[in-house]
């Protein structure tokens, strides 16, 4: 356990993940995504460029930190391993680490790139830095995973050379990551080891972002090259444009900014630094009040893949990019393992939900790279990117989903996330077993069974989601009277028996949002939630009546349409029911909505009453394009 945290989370080793939900996601992605992403590191050459003297063929080159992918994949890879052994996916795993080892250089050196022979100089550039961090992580989920110190020993000599290159001694680079990442990594890395050179190399990276002289500008003249980032012209853009502590905004690459956020909050943790923390909640609060989707995606520009201004949430070309929303749950679960408070938990579970899931196809075969929350039609998930980092990077969250559902300080278990199986935690020489029983996020009941007995009294604290307005609260068939809320969790303290069972009910119903005024491009549409979902319109549910107007009539791919006349009063109410059959069983949204019946053939003319009924259906963001292609939209006109 780190010091200065409220809670730890709960080992994903000691988490099973059942249930109609979760449990079929996680086969999908194990039996799936997992052997599929193998396959293209073989077919793009990725796994035969890590073989030293590689050279391309037919003029292809891997992307420039191509790597991180296949330490990304790793990961994935062991997680599942943990909790379902297989002997080839074992083989492939530890192929990958033979290649890796033999690709490590005497003085601990690992090429970040096919660029083995570092004619790009990038030996002691900062670039590397983002892929190491994946390598980090990858060989704490090997370790964890198999038990094996292989990769392990890798990653920590790779470690041992970047203490060498960079730092505050004379004669190192006062340098950083200019993709963050490591810093989480050596965090997780001194956890696995107990090695303090670790957490301070991580605290060096975090100190030493955006100092002055920016190293960026340095390192960029020892190349021969003009001080100015190569894309956007601002340090901005990986987030070293100042010092970390006195950053207020989120700004430049959002998967950057994830990352080094995510890290911020582990250092603060192993060195409790409140001056960190407090810079972290000021970022946070301007995050998910003034700069984040509906969704849970983050960053609507494709120019720097990331953040621009506060309210700047467009719709149809929202890039939002999927690792970014990952990068969101690992900051959230971070910030909540600091301080117990469901305002972290319900953004973690709102990205997790939508912006995570989005990106993988319900037969965990495609992937979208951007999120848009608005389609024409164009859009469709892919089997591979150029840059495939969002592929595995879905795969080894959803794989360790089981830790970002439940943590224990010293005398609660806690429970984040609503996934149906079994938890253990330890307390003391003591373990306790809870399993929960859900059908969520399609209904809100949740029974949360003790399946072991401890001796000593303790609590159970469970998130009262804020999108829940009234809930009723249980304990082995009796009400509990007046829940007392604490940062939006209520808790139980007992001596706890074999077969105790708390039921909570939260009261779920499907209801029209809308965004703030400065939103502009919300203004005067609604989107519909219902529990932690976000839903969407798609035109496969959403056909035009027989003998509406002509410009209906002549739908088409091409025609913006439909979706685009379709509004919703703000007072329709709204209908939900479970089809078993439709998108693997989901819940649908209906209700009565109208169609705006245009102008004929005229630009411009008189109001007139234009508005027909028209019923309306919606699915689970998440669930949209995996049917024909045709149109979406999460937020409808409203009247």
């Amino acid at each position: 356990m780190i010091a200065h945290r409220e809670l730890t989370a709960v080992d994903f080793r000691k988490v099973t993940v059942e249930g109609p939900f979760w449990g079929p996601k996680i086969d999908v992605v194990r039996n799936v995504s997992i052997p599929l992403q193998y396959a293209m590191l073989e077919e793009t050459g990725l796994i035969d460029s890590l073989t030293p003297g590689w050279r391309p063929k037919n003029r292809w080159l891997p992307y420039y930190f191509a790597y991180e992918t296949i330490y990304k994949w790793i990961e994935a890879a062991s997680y599942s391993i943990s909790s379902m052994p297989n002997r080839e996916l074992s083989f492939a795993v530890e192929r990958l680490v033979g290649l890796i080892g033999k690709a490590q250089q005497s003085d601990g050196y690992i090429p970040w790139s096919f660029d083995a022979d570092d004619t790009l100089g990038a030996r002691t550039t900062s670039e590397g830095l983002y892929c190491g961090g994946h390598l980090i992580e990858a060989a704490v989920a090997h370790l964890e995973a198999t038990g094996e110190h292989t990769l392990l020993a890798v990653a920590e000599g790779y470690v041992r050379f970047l203490t060498g290159i960079f730092g505050t001694d004379s004669g190192k680079k006062r340098g950083y990551a200019f993709h963050p990442g490591i810093e989480k990594a050596l965090v997780r890395l001194y956890g696995a080891t107990g090695v303090r050179e670790y957490a301070n190399l991580a605290k060096y990276f975090v100190d030493e972002r955006g100092q002055q002289p920016n190293y960026f500008d340095m390192e960029a003249l020892e190349r021969g090259v003009l001080p100015v980032h190569r894309w956007t012209g601002t340090h901005r853009y990986n987030q070293s444009d100042m010092p970390v502590r006195e950053q207020s905004e989120v700004v430049g690459h959002a998967v950057m900014a994830m990352y080094l956020y995510s890290g911020m909050c582990d250092v603060s943790s192993v060195f409790d630094d409140e001056g960190l923390r407090s810079t972290l909640r000021l970022l946070w609060d301007n995050l998910t009040r003034r700069r984040m989707y509906i969704t849970g995606g983050i960053g609507p520009a494709s120019y720097n893949e990331g953040f621009t201004e506060d309210y700047d949430l467009p719709n149809a070309t929202a890039y939002a990019e999927t690792c970014a929303s990952v990068g969101l749950v690992f900051w959230a679960h971070r910030m909540l393992q600091i301080e117990c408070d469901r305002r972290y938990t319900d953004i973690m579970e709102r990205a997790l939900y939508n912006g995570v899931l989005a990106g993988i196809s319900l037969d965990g075969a495609k992937f979208f790279y951007e999120n848009p929350l608005t389609s024409l039609g164009n859009w469709e998930r892919r089997i591979w990117f150029g840059c495939p980092c969002c592929p595995p990077n879905i795969a080894r969250l959803v794989m360790s989903l089981g830790q970002y559902a439940y943590s224990q300080s010293e005398t609660d278990a806690v429970v984040h996330l609503f996934v149906g199986g079994t938890a253990t935690f330890l307390f003391g020489d003591e373990s306790l077993v809870l399993r929960v029983d859900t059908p969520y996020p399609w209904e809100g009941r949740v029974a949360i069974t003790v399946m072991t007995r401890v001796t000593s009294p303790f609590g159970i604290r469970i998130r009262i989601p804020g999108w829940c307005e009234e809930f009723t609260l249980e304990l082995n068939g009796r009400a509990v009277g007046q829940p007392r809320l604490d940062r939006g969790y209520v808790r139980i303290e007992r001596s706890w028996q074999i077969g105790d069972q708390i039921e909570v009910n939260f009261s779920m119903h499907s209801e029209l949002v809308c965004a703030r005024l400065e939103v502009l491009d919300n203004a005067g549409s609604v989107a519909i939630q219902r529990g932690p979902l976000i839903y969407c319109l798609e035109q496969a549910d959403n056909h035009l009546p027989p003998g509406s107007s002509a410009p209906f009539e002549k739908a088409s791919l091409d025609d913006r349409i439909s979706l685009d006349r379709i509004v919703l009063p703000m007072h329709t109410k709204l209908e939900s029911s479970f089809d078993p059959a439709l998108l693997g069983g989901i819940v649908v949204v209906t209700g009565d909505g109208a169609y705006d019946s245009g102008n004929n053939d005229e630009l411009y003319c008189p109001t007139r009453s234009r508005f027909k009924p028209f019923g309306i259906t919606a699915v689970p963001y998440f669930a949209w394009n995996n049917r024909q292609r045709g149109e979406m939209r999460v937020w409808v006109r409203s009247i």
